[in-house]
């Protein structure tokens, strides 16, 4: 049984693992890849560096801007070994980093258009059928102002319920006005088409007071584009701080590496497959997930459920190949079921008693990634696949044999008879077809972990889509950073 994987001090993983879509066929023998991924993570690096100073001269206008503050960062840290890499490669780098600062400084001066949330109905969660998800963006998790310290926290918020009639006449985004003019009769009016006001979505608690509602929007509109920002900038700033430790060239680059996998633009990646999620971000972005439902006030619509740790579910993967279903599972899968294992994830939640589903990424392929969610009590797995055409129906049925196959079986060892009714039946399968798709094939790792957030938050995927996929690849980096690689240093 493989041995379990530990986080490093630097981010969650010592070593990056295979890319999330088609991985090359052999390894290169004489280490040419590995020389070729440090030298993209090099380039990355030393653009980003040489570009901000030329942007000095430019950002004298700006006051307080994020551009400024990394500038003043990067002039005082950067190293003559860093400079040495600038002159190489600054013609390469120069457009990339030019639009990642864009992108910082949008999130900062435009809060309400970032990721507008729009919250479903619990319908969403509930439905088994392909229909459940369309398109505009609902899963970032809202604040609101504790009102004992005065703190912003996380918290889940709906659309207010309306009628069929309401919903009806808001259906459309734009609204048709007439405009009267002086013309003679019979010469029809002019129409023109006015864009529906953006509506802030209600929280989802009846006890909130209205001075508390006030102070939520309030802090929505002018606090959480700089609070994303500042995470982006700490970013870089770690990125900056491995360049200044590293006592030779190359050294530090699969930490930074990690990060720049998130933050570069697509039309910016020196390698096709440059920005693919590997094992390493799967496994950082499932252990916030946890951290977040372990917390006095979780965001997420129920208590009971459980993110399963990337490292267990390979191993789980790997078991699968030797098991038999007259052999005896492990001491690592009743602990699991126990909610007692792996220790990053330990939660003391038995399953059944006290977890209805599991959500975890699947490594389908070897080279695609695809979200599950796992219901104990109804005997079913829910693949939700971004790229439905990579992999068959019968390909993928197959991939999720392990889970199929080998949770009915820890049930029946672990669940008492008068609670569940032992059962040789394998779990049912259903695959999601229609949602949201990653049309530029690349990012099916991302659009998993944000069918995964959706899922818990008990939303759906309204607005995931591929043109704000850059955006969620930059909150996430921010998020990861704060919530998993910070709190291991």
């Amino acid at each position: 049984m493989p041995e379990e994987k530990k986080w490093c001090c630097r981010i969650c993983c010592s070593k990056p693992r295979p890319s999330t879509m088609r991985r090359k066929d052999k390894e290169p023998a004489d280490g040419s890849e590995a020389s070729d991924m440090a030298a993209a993570h090099n380039v990355a690096i030393s653009g980003l560096a040489e570009l901000v100073k030329i942007l000095t001269a430019k950002m004298e206008g700006i006051d307080d801007s994020v551009a400024d503050k990394v500038t003043k960062a990067l002039d005082a840290t950067i190293d003559s070994k860093v400079e040495a890499r600038v002159r190489a490669y600054e013609s390469d780098l120069r457009n990339q980093i030019a639009k990642l600062e864009a992108q910082i400084n949008d999130s900062k001066n435009n809060a309400d258009l970032n990721i507008a949330p729009d919250v479903a109905t619990s319908k969403a969660y509930e439905d088994e059928e392909d229909g459940a998800c369309s398109n505009d963006l609902s899963w970032i998790v809202q604040k609101k102002i504790n009102s004992q310290d005065g703190l912003p926290v996380d918290c889940v918020v709906k659309k207010e319920k309306k009628d069929k009639k309401t919903m009806d006449s808001t259906q459309n985004l734009t609204t048709e006005v007439v405009i009267k003019t002086g013309k003679k009769a019979g010469i029809p009016p002019t129409r023109v088409k006015q864009e529906k006001a953006f509506e802030i979505p209600q929280l989802n608690d009846e006890s909130i007071s209205s001075k508390d509602l006030e102070n939520h929007l309030l802090w929505e509109k002018s606090v959480k584009s700089k609070v994303e920002a500042e995470k982006l900038q700490k970013v870089l700033d770690f990125i900056n701080s491995i360049c200044k430790e590293a006592k030779e060239p190359g050294v530090g680059d699969e930490s930074a590496g990690f990060f720049l996998k998130l933050l570069i633009p697509r039309d910016d990646w020196p390698t096709k497959d440059y920005g693919w999620l590997n094992d390493s971000h799967i496994a950082a972005a499932m252990l916030m997930f946890h951290r977040r439902s372990r917390q006095e006030q979780s965001p997420y619509s129920s208590s009971r459920i459980a993110f399963l740790s990337h490292w267990f579910v390979n191993s789980w993967v790997n078991d699968y190949k030797s098991w038999d279903q007259n052999t005896e599972l492990s001491e690592m899968y009743t602990k699991a079921f126990n909610g007692e294992h792996p220790a990053d994830f330990v939660t003391g939640n038995k399953w059944i008693a006290d977890v209805d589903d599991l959500f975890l990424c699947h490594h389908v392929n070897g080279d695609h990634w695809v979200a599950l969610r796992i219901e104990l009590l109804k005997g079913k797995i829910h693949v939700y696949d971004s790229i439905c055409t990579h992999v068959s129906d019968k390909e993928m049925k197959e991939a999720c044999r392990p889970f199929m196959r080998m949770i009915p079986a820890l049930l029946n060892k672990m669940v008492p008879a008068k609670t569940r009714t032992k059962s040789g039946k394998q779990f049912g399968y259903i695959r999601h077809k229609k949602i949201p798709q990653n049309e530029n094939p690349g990012d099916c790792g991302v659009y998993s972990l944000m069918y995964i957030e959706c899922l818990a938050l008990g939303r759906n995927f309204d607005g995931l889509n591929d043109q704000i996929i850059t955006q969620l690849r930059l909150k996430l980096a921010g998020d990861i950073y704060e919530e998993v690689t910070k709190t291991a240093e």
